[in-house]
């Protein structure tokens, strides 16, 4: 996970239940390039995890020269935290509330990302009307169109990744939300692996 990421960095990476036990011993924080984060994750001790920022914020020129400054936050689904793992996760929802005073009046979007079911989205939806996006990912097999419930925008992807999704935004004068649009991209074997990730994963296999 570590060598994908240095190689390949992302803005910023969530980390999952699924990640707790690849995390343990590793200085994510040091990850050139991606912001590893998590809200709500709890962990007992500071193995891997003392870098690991509650929130990350970023900036962006959008295509008229606006700049925007985004606030990413990043869920744990606290029933898929394992106990052996040696971490625990908050509600979600508490989680949020503590986070976003320190940076609403600093960013103009805010957006959850993370692994959550469709109501705990729901909720956060529902309930922060500063979040215009909520990014979740689940573990099912069906691809679910983008909906809209208060101010933000809800998108799922399928389950371990099997597509990529992109969803753009497009802001008014005010930097509010004014339409979107989405599309998926099926990782199928059509689409080729990155040579030097491949050579790498063959050697872990090893």
């Amino acid at each position: 996970m570590r060598d994908a990421l240095e190689a390949k960095p992302v803005s910023v990476f969530n980390l999952a239940s699924e990640d707790l036990n690849l995390i343990k011993g590793l200085d994510m924080g040091s990850v050139e390039g991606t912001a590893v984060i998590s809200t709500n994750l709890i962990s007992p001790d500071s193995g891997g995890f003392e870098h690991v920022k509650r929130y990350s914020v970023k900036e962006a020129v959008l295509s008229n020269g606006w700049p925007i400054r985004i606030g990413f936050l990043g869920i744990a689904d606290p029933r898929m935290v394992k106990p052996n793992s040696g971490f625990s996760a908050k509600d979600p929802l508490l989680s949020i509330a503590e986070v976003l005073p320190e940076i609403k009046d600093n960013v103009d979007l805010v957006v959850v990302i993370g692994e959550m079911t469709e109501e705990t989205a729901d909720k956060i939806a529902g309930k922060f009307p500063e979040v215009y996006a909520v990014l979740r990912s689940e573990r099912s097999l069906r691809m679910t169109r983008p909906r809209q419930v208060s101010n933000a925008l809800i998108m799922s992807s399928v389950e371990r990744g099997r597509m990529l999704g992109q969803l753009t935004l497009s802001l008014d004068t005010e930097k509010k939300v004014a339409s979107y649009t989405y599309k998926y991209v099926d990782l199928n074997q059509r689409v080729k692996g990155d040579p030097a990730l491949a050579a790498r994963a063959g050697e872990l296999s090893k």
